[in-house]
């Protein structure tokens, strides 16, 4: 799809540590807050059940504004 850029790869795993789910999220433009939430939202969600979310081959900008939002430690951080 043209127009679309790769912010990150996400991988949900089990209560197991197995992976269940991996893609690529991605949008028009750069990443936002909004984005950061989205991935707060989903490590929740995931840790509710005993499982987690592995974000990995972060955009500059969603690493940056992960950090700035202090959620590293939320959502764990590949690399």
């Amino acid at each position: 799809m043209a127009g679309l850029h790769k912010w990150c790869r996400v991988t949900v795993c089990g209560p197991g540590g197995q992976a269940v789910a991996r893609y690529v999220l991605q949008g028009a433009g750069q990443p936002c807050m909004a984005t950061v939430g989205t991935l707060c939202r989903l490590a929740l969600v995931t840790r509710r059940v005993g499982g987690d979310v592995v974000v990995d081959e972060l955009a500059p900008r969603l690493r940056e504004l992960i950090e700035l939002a202090g959620v590293d430690a939320k959502v764990h951080v590949a690399g």
